[in-house]
């Protein structure tokens, strides 16, 4: 699953336990430590050429020396030096990981928040950022003794993993028979504390069904495998239990249902299990393709727009005169667009997409699902001027403001005849 990892140190006694600590995960074919060098005052030189080279070779010494004690005959170990100048360290460290090729990034963390992690708040941005796994190896897992046999020996002797029946955490569990061989597992989900009356105990009984499905396909591949339900805030719930039942390791996606489709760096769940959890804590990066759908609602559904459009001009829908058209990226709500049915007219407005899924394409998504669906009739808009060349692409024209049904201009009526002054451009597209 990971055969190529990449490890950052400091040369601190804690980023040395770390290594101790990698080389024992099981898999690993190619263990790669990284020292980055620190830039001089003037950011652009490290203390003159000179200074620069006798601290690569430093670097490099040390390097060799921890190369040693951690390279076996099944698991070659090479060394790298990087100079940091114009990229910042958080930078460097994920721009060797892509030349690398790194499957994981590990690293050590001291205490029990990101801000205390080795590298400081760098450690914090890789794991934000990384497009590989990373694992988070906190100083309990590096104490010597029972700790080091548990966490680092035994680190996937006993795993808790949380589902919130996203892809992505589908995935991941989905992924354990290549990470692992046997042990036990334990699949946790989280329901919402906001989950009340009746939807309570439907949303109860479908999370324990799923979870059982889950359960017994995992027991086929030879795991010991456990369900647990709790109620609550995932992130403290899932830390909860890590405690209450000794986990020896978390695995869990860097994204959570909204996430991985909102393309966020991290989940703000993922983020928080990383930095306050006692056990490591391995943070999967799914390579997924989501499933991107516009599609007419039934009125129903319509309070999905109304969600949607809180955003915007806090619009509503009418199922007297409103057909509503959404984009779904993964069943996610990203998009709406409304064709309204006045009096004397059709007319198409309330194109919205909300901005974590914008430059994307679901705008026009959304006029290919709508123009074929309602344009049988002649349609009208008022667009704004930056968006008069997208229009035209689904066959819309401008027209004079004269040329609106009366009921459709109405709308715009507050421009007193002065479109232009409010930057607002009638279009029509012809019935066919």
């Amino acid at each position: 699953m990971f055969p190529r990892v990449l490890l950052p140190t400091d040369f601190s006694p804690h980023a040395e336990r770390t290594v101790h600590c990698i080389a024992e995960v099981p898999g690993i074919e190619d263990l790669i430590l990284l020292h980055v060098l620190e830039p001089g005052p003037d950011r652009t030189t490290a203390y003159g050429q000179h200074t620069v080279e006798t601290r690569i070779r430093e670097s490099l010494l040390h390097l060799e020396g921890i190369k040693k004690w951690t390279e076996r005959p099944d698991l070659p170990v090479r060394i790298l030096v990087h100079e940091r100048i114009h990229d910042d360290v958080a930078e460097t460290i994920l721009s060797v990981a892509a030349k690398e090729k790194a499957d994981l990034i590990a690293l050590g963390a001291r205490g029990r928040t990101l801000k205390n992690l080795v590298l400081g708040s760098v450690s914090a941005a890789v794991l934000r950022d990384a497009k590989t796994g990373v694992l988070v190896v906190h100083d309990r897992a590096l104490d010597a003794g029972e700790a080091f046999g548990k966490y680092c020996r035994s680190a996937f002797a006993k795993v808790l993993c949380p589902v919130d029946f996203s892809k992505p955490s589908l995935d991941t569990v989905g992924s354990l028979p290549g990470l692992m061989k046997g042990g036990g597992v334990l699949l946790l989900h989280v329901l919402g504390g906001d989950i009340h009356g009746w939807d309570f105990p439907i949303a109860r009984g479908n999370a324990g069904k799923r979870l059982e499905e889950m359960k017994g396909e995992l027991e086929k591949a030879g795991f010991q495998a456990r369900t647990i339900l709790a109620i609550g805030e995932p992130a403290a719930e899932v830390l909860r239990v890590a405690e209450e039942e000794d986990v020896s390791m978390i695995l869990l996606t860097r994204f959570g249902k909204r996430d991985y489709v909102q393309a966020v760096g991290i989940g703000s769940t993922a983020a928080a299990i990383a930095g306050k959890a006692g056990c490591p804590v391995l943070v999967r990066y799914p390579h997924l393709h989501y499933e991107v759908v516009a599609r007419e609602l039934k009125p129903p559904e319509f309070f999905i727009a109304d969600g949607i459009w809180l955003h915007y001009h806090q619009l509503k829908t009418d199922q007297k005169t409103d057909r509503i058209f959404v984009t779904f990226a993964d069943g996610v709500p990203a998009g709406v667009a409304r064709c309204r049915r006045h009096p004397d007219g059709l007319e198409v407005d309330g194109v919205f997409v909300l901005e974590e899924f914008r430059n994307r394409g679901y705008a026009r998504r959304l006029l290919a699902a709508l123009v074929p669906a309602c344009g049988s009739e002649d349609l009208y808009m008022h667009s704004t001027v930056e968006l008069e060349p997208f229009y035209r692409t689904f066959g819309f024209e401008s027209i004079p403001e004269e040329e609106l049904p009366p009921a459709i201009a109405e709308r715009y009526s507050f421009a007193m005849g002065d479109l232009g002054m409010a930057q607002v451009q009638p279009m029509r597209r012809r019935a066919g």
